[in-house]
């Protein structure tokens, strides 16, 4: 055996694997193609023979002159087994008429040779198109049998190579760990100096990685086990990290470990210029090419690219909730935009509304705007995305109330009823902890979203949030817990992954932009995320707007306070019971007891008021005047000041109009 130090330099990898397509566009005859099986010399003489042979039967059938015959035998038919029908009832209403019977006799006589007839070039088409059938599928295997050869031949080729690389790294990596002392030196008896190195037992490659099981154990020929590891040698040993560095050294890629106590301890050679087998970089637009269509109602999203090139897509119906997570730069804000992206290409805005929630003055999500799916405006604001929030969950409680005792979620309610179909409502938040220490308007938004998260899946409500980092300040456990799936990208501390995530898997993910791990269950999935560009965006938009404009989802009554209370019956509180003290916590501490009202929505009511220069009630004008800190007071002015005010403020409103 050649010596790793004997070598010039160790092999370089099989093929430089760079970016490709994902699925290819005719993808019918990639299918038929790699099913197919090479045909030798004599398969393909008696597949000619055949062929000949079913080309003669067909040709013999005269299939064309039956088929002429059949349709005209049809249409003949047809009109006779109608006369047959009318002079059956003519006969009923005539009992005893002979000529009626004369009639029906004729009518048999000509009515039966023809259904014979007709039954047998029924039968002799049927057994026609059988053979043609068959001509079909031989005529197509032996056209595409140069095309099976000339794949079987790269596959064979790729196989030797795969083999003899495989070969190659195995012997640098046997040879490196016995330089590193991990072997068993004896002297036969024969005084000959002998060397035990590690083995592998099982060879598995990809294009993407080589995976070699060190030969541990194996099946005794008299039962039981025997030990195929070197005497002295620790398996733990071999794949410590700084022994896996050193074979990464040796081999020039990345090596790295698997453990598992029931399936064996593998080393893999990645074959990628990356750490974990994955491609860097994955265009939206060739994802989009694998599109799942059988399972579009269930809307699904791409989530990315894994090992072995596994295009991830992920049913909002199966996980409705989700987090997406990531330090700046890690690819977060493009993956939002690819989720919105699918949604308003792939889905009609009857059966899906937007609500795009951008907190950073609108700049994320401003190309978007004016897209039929969206439920109104874009919300850049935290106390109209309270608002929004309230007026999603009236919708979801008033949906409930329609569906009882119609369907037990929305799919089966938009079967049962298609002429008014329900449209799922997807509600996108990024940077969701800016909604955060805004007072009662944060609680009244953690409120909506505990509502939502826990309730909102049968309703068709979907909530998916984006945060750079989840801490427990910005997401309370009790909306976490209800966040089904979770796609976080490169963190900068253990601690931030072990939030989100309860591992580390975050922090070690390498800095490559769209490299992200999703979860669905206890173990985190390694992906890569798809890049979406400009022109892709621009294309989803040209899509979005060739939709028609749905009509608006109707509101609730009392979608926003769910309250009979009004501006001008807090003034009438005001005046009448607090000797016009208007500000908000006096006002919030008299009527709390009545539980219509939360703390928020009172401060609500009382800024409307104290945005009026004059306020009018019950025939006389009052004016707010501001005190120290939260206090604001109704004080009465007389009617020439009031005046004045309404000519110097054009913006005076009176109670009635609000």
């Amino acid at each position: 055996m050649t010596s790793f130090l004997e070598r010039e330099r160790p092999p370089e990898p099989m093929e430089a694997l760079t970016h490709t397509v994902i699925s290819p566009a005719n993808v019918a005859f990639d299918m038929r193609i790699s099913r197919a099986r090479p045909l030798g010399r004599l398969a393909l003489f008696k597949m000619r023979l055949r062929l000949a042979w079913l080309g003669w039967r067909i040709a013999r059938s005269g299939r064309g002159e039956s088929l002429t015959e059949y349709l005209e035998l049809q249409t003949s038919l047809k009109s006779l087994l109608d006369y047959k029908y009318q002079l059956a009832q003519e006969r009923q209403d005539n009992k005893g008429e002979k000529y009626l019977d004369m009639m029906w006799e004729e009518l048999r006589q000509e009515l039966e040779p023809k259904q014979a007839r007709y039954k047998l070039l029924q039968n002799k088409l049927a057994d026609s198109e059988v053979l043609a059938q068959e001509f079909d599928r031989l005529q197509q295997q032996l056209e595409d049998n140069p095309r099976v050869l000339a794949r079987a031949r790269i596959e064979l080729d790729r196989m030797n190579k795969n083999r003899a690389e495989s070969k190659n790294y195995e012997q640098i990596l046997q040879n490196r760990w016995t330089q590193m002392g991990y072997c068993y030196r004896y002297t036969d008896k024969q005084g000959n100096k002998k060397v035990e190195e590690v083995g592998f037992s099982e060879r598995h490659i990809t294009p993407e990685a080589i995976y070699l099981k060190i030969g541990i154990s194996e099946a005794a020929w008299l039962g039981g086990m025997t030990t195929k590891i070197p005497y002295g040698v620790r398996v733990a040993d071999l794949v410590k990290p700084e022994t896996l560095e050193e074979l990464s050294l040796a081999c020039q890629r990345q090596v790295s470990a698997k453990v598992n106590y029931i399936r064996g301890t593998w080393i893999i050679v990645n074959r990628l210029d990356t750490t974990d087998g994955l491609l860097n970089q994955v265009k939206y637009s060739e994802v989009m090419q694998a599109y799942p269509v059988k399972v579009h109602p269930r809307v699904p999203i791409c989530v990315g690219v894994a090992e072995r090139k596994r295009v991830q897509w992920l049913n909002l119906t199966d996980y409705p909730h989700g987090l997406i997570a990531g330090f700046t730069g890690s690819g977060k804000s493009n993956f939002v935009n690819a989720v919105v992206c699918t949604l308003i290409t792939k889905h009609n805005p009857r059966l899906m509304r937007l609500i795009l929630v951008d907190l950073k003055e609108g700049v994320e999500f401003s190309m978007f705007a004016g897209i039929p799916h969206l439920y109104g405006p874009i919300v850049e604001s935290v106390p109209d995305l309270a608002n929004k929030l309230e007026e999603v969950q009236a919708i979801m409680l008033e949906r409930y109330k329609d569906m009882k005792g119609k369907a037990q979620n929305i799919t089966q309610f938009n079967i049962k009823q298609p002429s008014v179909p329900m449209s799922r409502i997807v509600v996108v938040i990024d940077e969701v902890i800016s909604t955060m220490d805004s007072g009662d308007y944060t609680n009244r938004i953690l409120s909506s979203l505990k509502q939502l998260t826990a309730k909102g899946r049968a309703a068709g409500i979907h909530v998916i949030l984006s945060t750079q980092r989840p801490s427990v300040d910005a997401i309370p456990g009790l909306i976490k817990v209800n966040l089904s799936f979770r796609i976080v990208g490169r963190m900068p501390s253990h601690t931030d992954s072990l939030t989100v995530l309860g591992s580390g898997a975050a922090k070690e993910l390498p800095d490559i932009p769209g490299r992200m791990v999703m979860q669905l269950g206890p173990d985190p999935v390694p992906v890569q995320t798809p890049m979406i560009e400009d022109s892709d965006v621009d294309e989803a938009l040209r899509i979005a707007m060739s939709y028609e404009r749905p009509e608006a989802i109707p509101i609730p009554e009392g979608a926003y306070t769910q309250t009979e209370w009004s501006p001008e019956r807090i003034v009438a509180l005001s005046l009448n019971h607090l000797g016009g003290n208007i500000s908000h916590i006096k006002v919030w501490e008299e009527i709390k007891e009545d539980g219509s009202l939360s703390r928020g929505q009172t401060r609500l009511l009382c800024e409307r008021i104290w945005s009026m220069d004059c306020v009018e009630f019950e025939g006389k004008q009052y004016q707010v005047v501001k005190g120290r800190g939260a206090a604001r007071k109704l004080v009465e002015i007389d009617s020439e000041v009031a005046q004045d005010l309404k000519i110097a403020d054009s913006s005076h409103v009176t109670l009635e109009a609000i």
